[in-house]
């Protein structure tokens, strides 16, 4: 779009040279107003034709790394094209080259046995694993309940996947293991 508004701009600018050319070539045909309101009327066009076109230009690039232009729900940095059809492949793609042994007289790097070897801890001194946060149970999502019970006074659902959840604050949250809702106490 933007070149077709560029050659068109273009065209207009050298119509304007042309009309300013015209009277001094012919003295007859258009009378000299004419030819002046048409020379000017181009001369203005013409740039601002290139001028809208480098507008296109921008907006057409924008459009091609965001999303703010497109429609139909395309995904962001995706550029909306009739014609884009994923070409199928004509050859198989080369294989990458093997990166090259370093040589001798560079200084490879330690081996893992070389390192030293930190103290190990007792077993009460080390930090204790991480569990994961509870995830947030979504019956939209999740598995369904297969059957609700009550377990060290909390409300817990077994799901069909052999999941648990419980009732925390007013909200339903998934634990893989019933011991993970056990560690909720403490």
């Amino acid at each position: 779009m933007a070149a077709i508004v560029k050659i068109i701009g273009w065209l207009a600018t050298a119509a304007g040279v042309i009309f300013i050319i015209l009277p001094f070539v012919s003295a007859t045909g258009l009378s000299a107003d004419t030819i002046v309101s048409v020379c000017a009327f181009l001369l203005v066009a013409g740039p601002l034709l290139i001028a809208v076109s480098h507008v296109i230009e921008v907006a057409e690039k924008i459009q091609a790394n965001t999303s703010w232009f497109s429609t139909g729900g395309m995904p962001p940095g995706q550029a909306r094209s009739d014609d884009d059809e994923a070409p199928a492949p004509s050859e198989p793609e080369p294989a990458p080259n093997p990166t090259p042994a370093p040589a001798p007289e560079q200084e490879a790097p330690p081996a893992p046995a070389e390192r030293p070897l930190e103290p190990a801890l007792p077993r009460s001194e080390r930090q204790p694993a991480r569990r994961p946060p509870p995830q947030l149970y979504d019956a939209n999502v999740h598995p369904a309940a297969v059957d609700e019970w009550t377990h060290n006074s909390r409300r817990v659902m077994t799901l069909e996947d052999g999941t648990f959840a419980t009732e925390l604050d007013g909200a339903w949250y998934r634990f893989l293991k019933l011991d993970d809702i056990d560690a909720l106490r403490s």
